[in-house]
């Protein structure tokens, strides 16, 4: 048994190196999704200490489309190269956004300033997507912290960062929910009331894009199978060299 020990160590290092040179079911990037006509309104004497939420109703959570605003596409992106798009037929295939936001305050200052660190949610509530299917269907669940928010008579903005509880998005995407992702609103020429330079109230149709860490890559099955079969080849080695010491 002449260098047997160390031929097969030796065999067994190559098979480990060969899991890393094998292809993985995903790939490391950055997700996108883009909402379009998103309408929001912010209500400074809305319950929770003034909120921002889709035009429908404060009240949402529960994926029921009765309660959250019907958006027009929602394209999905992997490094900025479109994995492809989903279309509001207005009929059988609805998009549906749902978002409340709240401790935004009574008011805001028109002052072409960024007002940060808004919101009371707690991780509590935020962002729903989804399509007419429900929980059924492709969906995303996000939950909100903090916000900043950027409102003037010529753009209604807001950004923040959050937590994915839940998700089933379509065409194999799916963000890592060991990480948070981040989100921003954007619509121009909002419908503001009152004056004095802050509003208690605000409409807008806007655009959310929505980006994130796809989840860790996984080793295809071949890999796996390799990987223990590599392992047990290199323990076996290493049990006999202990049990035979002076075998090379």
């Amino acid at each position: 048994m002449i260098n047997t020990t160390a031929t097969q160590l030796r065999y067994g290092m190559v098979a480990v190196l060969a899991v890393f040179c094998l292809p993985l079911v995903s790939s490391a990037g950055t997700i996108n999704i883009i909402l379009s006509e998103l309408d929001m309104t912010y209500l400074g004497s809305a319950p929770g200490g003034g909120s921002l939420f889709d035009s429908i109703a404060q009240v949402g959570g529960t994926f029921n489309p009765a309660l959250a605003d019907s958006t027009e596409t929602a394209v999905f992106e992997l490094d900025n190269a479109v994995q492809g798009t989903l279309i509001n037929n207005h009929t059988n295939n609805i998009l549906y956004g749902d978002v409340r936001i709240d401790g935004i305050g009574p008011t805001i200052a028109t002052d072409n300033s960024l007002k940060t660190n808004l919101g009371n949610v707690g991780y509590a509530y935020g962002i729903d997507w989804f399509t007419s299917a429900g929980a059924g269907g492709s969906n995303l669940k996000l939950q909100v912290a903090k916000i900043d928010v950027l409102l003037t008579n010529g753009v209604m903005f807001f950004t923040g960062k959050a937590n994915v509880v839940g998700q089933n998005l379509p065409f194999g995407l799916a963000f890592d929910p060991a990480q948070q992702v981040t989100f921003s609103y954007t619509a121009t020429l909002p419908g503001i009331s009152g004056g004095g330079g802050s509003t208690g109230s605000a409409i807008s149709s806007g655009a959310m894009t929505i980006s994130g860490l796809p989840a860790p890559p996984i080793p295809e099955p071949t890999s796996a199978v390799l990987l223990i079969s590599a392992g047990g080849l290199m323990f076996g080695a290493a049990f006999r060299r202990r049990r035979c010491p002076t075998c090379q």
